[in-house]
């Protein structure tokens, strides 16, 4: 009966990306509620088949996050981050590509709203993660680069 699980598992899994994808196609749209409902779902079935510790939910918090700040709703944005982040740290580790890039967009959200101080230290380890781990000819290493550089621009550093 255990090996009934894993396809079980694989295929919620396969259905939490795919409900991921519809979300972020539908807040590139623009259609911000029906993005934040699929992603809902995908929420519930994370955790109902992998739980709140699970990189299935971590995605999850990280897209609904997404679609909040996209939205402009910076606050409560920065709580899905931080619980993605949280997530990703924990089942994870903080040298996983998937946490640098939790770190980069909550850093981005503390450059929009002008908290450089946060901003700063998120980007500059989301940067060390990415040049570590992916490489600095890596497309995400350089879009934390330009990122940080965004920072010390509006800073005046620039």
């Amino acid at each position: 009966m255990a090996g009934a699980q894993v396809p079980d598992t694989m295929m919620a899994a396969r259905e939490i990306d795919s409900l991921i994808q519809v979300s972020r196609s539908l807040a590139n749209q623009r259609d911000f509620g029906k993005a934040l409902e699929v992603n809902a779902a995908a929420e519930k079935i994370a955790l109902e088949k992998m739980g709140r510790q699970s990189v299935a939910y971590g995605s999850t918090t990280f897209n609904h996050g997404k679609v909040l700040y996209f939205m402009g709703n910076y606050p409560e944005a920065e709580k899905w981050y931080l619980d993605a982040l949280s997530i990703r740290s924990s089942v994870l580790g903080k040298e996983h590509p998937a946490y640098a890039q939790s770190l980069n967009n909550l850093a981005n959200l503390y450059w929009k709203i002008g908290n450089y101080e946060k901003a700063e230290p998120l980007h500059l380890e989301a940067i060390a993660i990415r040049e570590k781990r992916l490489g600095k000819e890596n497309l995400d290493y350089a879009a934390s680069l330009n990122n940080l550089a965004n920072v010390y621009f509006d800073l005046g550093n620039g």
